[in-house]
């Protein structure tokens, strides 16, 4: 004998319908909606896609290839990767070689010690500069950082380290400069200097002077030209 459906299930059934009748909406307004947003915008998208094809074209042909673009992004990695890493590495060294003079108390106005410590940093920072650019080369080169190559040999780390010391003297370094300022002497990075008298160590004059100094040269020890000195 067939039974009926209970209340609870016909409830079910008319819960569901409505559901389902309210999905079927959203779907039709949302298909609505984005009907309504390509027919605004897609003849905008065609025209910018219109405007960015023949540049992206001309990229191609300056660029070349898929695979000459690859082999374009290798040279300039092999050209640019190891100058980078050997500046790096020469302004540490240097960095290193100022925190060891810090540490034995040796700054850029101790007599003759300063000047040997700035000339053997340079020597140090040059060399070390050379090896760092040519094991990157040789890395991006050949990908491989062993075999008999991989080090420089002492007679061209000697020449880079002449070199070095040649260019910083042809370019106006001063050795004993590249050591720690000493705050009761004139700083590493001073080209003149006044000198302090007494408790009010500058009247009004040498007040004036100074800041002129200051405004053109930066303070003599780190070399700002703005805020307190």
């Amino acid at each position: 004998m067939p039974t009926l459906p209970s209340t609870d299930d016909r409830k079910n059934d008319e819960d569901s319908k409505c559901h389902s009748a309210k999905e079927s909406k959203v779907v039709q307004m949302g298909s609505s909606f984005l009907s309504e947003i390509k027919e605004k915008i897609g003849p905008s998208v065609d025209v910018i896609m219109g405007k960015v094809s023949p540049s992206v074209e001309a990229c191609r042909g300056i660029f070349g290839s898929k695979d000459q673009q690859q082999n374009l992004g290798k040279r300039l990695v092999y050209y640019i990767v190891p100058p980078s890493g050997a500046a790096l590495t020469f302004g540490a060294t240097l960095l290193g070689a100022q925190a060891a003079g810090a540490a034995v108390r040796i700054s850029c106005a101790t007599p003759v010690v300063a000047s040997v410590m700035g000339c053997l940093a340079i020597c140090s920072a040059s060399a070390a500069a050379a090896q760092a650019s040519h094991s990157l080369r040789r890395f991006y080169g050949q990908g491989i950082l062993k075999g008999e190559n991989e080090y420089l040999s002492r007679d061209s780390l000697l020449l880079n380290a002449l070199v070095g010391v040649f260019a910083f003297k042809v370019l106006g370094g001063k050795f004993h400069n590249l050591m720690p300022s000493n705050v009761i002497h004139p700083g590493a990075l001073h080209s003149v200097s006044i000198p302090a008298r007494g408790s009010r160590y500058a009247n009004d004059i040498e007040q004036s002077l100074i800041q002129d100094i200051f405004k053109r040269h930066g303070c003599h020890h780190c070399g700002k030209k703005a805020g307190e000195w």
